[in-house]
């Protein structure tokens, strides 16, 4: 692997996961979804991320929105965890090279340790929603105990 701060794989290295080069031709929904969540840092959903896209990608002819809206995630992806190249770039490579694009994107996450797995999505929004459900539990026994209230046991 190259250094922490390029791209561990080429962008026309697709065939070097079939399961990741697969995923992103016949389901780029679903790998733009999950990559996006990542980027996000679970802020957004899979789900609503994908399917948005999809959209995006039916409802306009010309197919510029779609690659659009991916390499924002592009950007994010290169700021959060890359250096070197710019925004423009990340237009022309999503606007060129879509399924590269994406392809290469979902092996990045992967080779810097990222579960992209369905499951690990899930099990982290199962996680996330216990935690907040904690908090919301903390919160209102707190609230009881300063208006005097007697703990339910």
């Amino acid at each position: 692997m190259a250094s922490d701060r390029t791209w561990s794989t080429g962008l026309f290295d697709c065939c070097s996961d079939w399961h990741t080069c697969c995923l992103t031709c016949w389901c780029p929904c679903v790998a733009f979804g999950r990559t996006s969540e990542i980027l996000d840092k679970g802020s957004s959903y899979c789900c609503v991320n994908g399917t948005l896209y999809t959209l995006l990608c039916i409802f306009t002819a010309t197919s510029l929105i779609g690659p659009f809206y991916s390499c924002c995630y592009r950007t994010k992806l290169r700021e959060q965890y890359l250096s070197g190249e710019n925004h423009c770039d990340d237009f022309w490579v999503h606007f060129c090279c879509h399924g590269c694009a994406l392809c290469q994107e979902y092996r990045e996450l992967q080779n810097r340790g990222f579960d992209v797995s369905a499951e690990a999505l899930i099990h982290a929004e199962v996680k996330a929603q216990a935690q907040d459900s904690k908090a919301d539990d903390r919160a209102t026994e707190a609230h009881d105990r300063a208006a005097g209230k007697r703990p339910v046991a």
